[in-house]
């Protein structure tokens, strides 16, 4: 069950990586290869749901001890919901790798960054606890950042830097809350926790939900705000709009469900 878990994160990394290696002049090779690759978590994801009970609540399925002195373990699991995000997040990918032009469909750095940002979505539905959360959704802007200031329109640049900053200063936010979380968790357990499951046993204020709660939704808003403003510069932003916009929106509520 771990391997299989951690193959939505590293498939489509791995998936980028062959995508790489096609020799350029093989142009015509990348689009229908990209195609095959992305059918693979697909599938895996159709297993999962023939093949598992999936009407859970969230399940750890793998924790990794990271800063050991503050007792804080990254950790990777799953839940019903998480599964049905990531299929989706998936036949997405899929139906945006179809839908590109010719131009984008040639180019292996475009289609290889798409694979980058699936798993980095699919690593923000697995993560189990807030500090596993923060790495993957950002490390969405590296691919973003790429796909922006590389193939995007005649004002990529500015597109560009005004996408890093909305999203920076989202983070700013996001990072302060979870640092505030894990505070209010030493305070109400004498454990430095920020696992999803501690989180929600924990006993805290109406002030100080209030405050967590203006933390990660100004950050998150700051981010969507970001992504929906670079739209008209991103030449090939006709193609994904819809799902890095879902995935956006789907992170939010997913988000949310798992604190509360």
């Amino acid at each position: 069950m771990t391997s299989l878990i951690y193959s939505f994160i590293l498939l489509p990394v791995i998936n980028s990586i062959l995508v790489f290696l096609i020799p350029d002049r093989r142009k015509e090779l990348f689009r229908p290869l990209t195609v095959y690759l992305s059918l693979i978590p697909l599938g895996l994801c159709l297993y999962m749901f023939v093949n598992q009970n999936l009407k859970t609540s969230f399940l750890e399925v793998d924790s990794i001890p990271w800063i050991t002195a503050y007792g804080i373990d990254l950790i990777i699991g799953f839940s019903g919901m998480s599964f049905l995000l990531i299929t989706l997040n998936c036949l997405l990918v899929l139906l945006s790798i179809l839908s590109v032009n010719q131009e984008y469909a040639e180019s292996k750095g475009f289609l290889g960054s798409i694979m980058l940002l699936q798993a980095a979505v699919n690593g923000v539905f697995l993560a189990g606890d807030l500090v596993s959360l923060f790495i993957f959704f950002e490390a969405l802007l590296i691919p973003m950042y790429f796909l922006m200031g590389i193939w995007g329109g005649s004002n990529k640049r500015y597109a560009t830097i005004k996408f890093i900053l909305y999203t920076v200063f989202g983070s700013i936010f996001i990072l302060a809350g979870t640092i505030y979380t894990g505070v209010l968790s030493y305070i109400s357990s004498g454990k430095f926790a920020l696992d999803f499951e501690s989180i929600a046993s924990m006993s805290i204020t109406t002030r100080q939900s209030e405050i967590l709660f203006l933390l990660f939704t100004f950050g998150f808003l700051r981010c969507s705000r970001g992504s929906t403003n670079r739209g008209k510069y991103f030449v090939g932003w006709n193609s994904f709009k819809s799902w890095s916009l879902w995935n956006i929106k789907s992170f939010n509520s997913f988000f949310y469900r798992r604190i509360s």
